[in-house]
């Protein structure tokens, strides 16, 4: 298990002065990040070996959004490798140690020039360790994505979007879209990645919404999905 220590920054919070949800994404994935450099399993290393992991789901479910000046723990750690995946938790906790976000993550292991998959070995997967997957609500299927959609503009992929593999980066996909929507009403986000999408490229939203849920389908120019993202009330 990998943790570190935070303190919720004005720079990271909405209008309520709670910790919006592009921000709490990226803690999630810059602890995994952490993790990785410290195991010696990280960017470059894994690049110097024509891999990379990306990856493929997440559930994220909130109690509560930190507030501002809330000192928080973010961790994370693996609990399941099998064939070319990898299985990921994440928390946050506050300073009573009581959880506030808990997540679920499948990542896929790919050669970096083909993008095909790589099955991870156990010396890769021991680099990383192991833990018992934290006790959640765990969704099993793909999202449910409505027949009737509408369609909003598009949006053009810009350099601030994309990460180290020039492609968009995780959390990005919901930065772009929560103009969309008021993120902060909902307590659990799934996102599937089916697509990379990359520079100069146009997403368009197509969008879904009931008493329950929020549904968004980033389509290309193509009209191949490439991101699949609900939220639950």
């Amino acid at each position: 298990m990998y943790t570190f220590e935070s303190r919720v920054r004005y720079s990271e919070c909405d209008y309520r002065e709670k910790l919006n949800i592009f921000a709490l994404i990226n803690y999630l994935q810059d602890c995994s990040t952490f993790h990785s450099e410290n195991s010696g399993m990280g960017v470059l290393p894994l690049h110097e070996q024509n891999l990379v992991w990306v990856v493929s789901s997440w559930q994220i479910d909130i109690s509560r959004f930190p507030s501002l000046g809330e000192r928080i723990t973010i961790g994370t750690f693996p609990y399941s490798f099998k064939g070319f995946f990898g299985r990921r938790n994440y928390f946050i906790k506050d300073e009573k140690g009581e959880y506030v976000v808990k997540a679920d993550s499948l990542w896929t292991l790919l050669n970096y020039e083909t993008s095909a998959p790589v099955k991870v070995t156990e010396e890769i997967a021991s680099q990383y360790g192991f833990e018992e997957a934290l006790d959640m609500d765990y969704v099993k299927g793909r999202i449910a994505v409505p027949k009737e959609l509408e369609v909003m503009p598009s949006i053009e992929i810009l350099d601030e979007h994309l990460d180290s593999n020039m492609h968009v980066n995780n959390g990005q996909y919901v930065g772009i879209v929560r103009h969309l929507i008021n993120v902060e009403d909902y307590k659990r986000i799934r996102v599937e990645y089916r697509k990379m999408a990359l520079k100069g490229e146009k997403l368009t939203p197509h969008m879904y919404e009931d008493e329950e849920r929020f549904v968004i389908v980033l389509k290309n120019e193509e009209q191949d999905t490439c991101t699949v993202l609900e939220f639950l009330r």
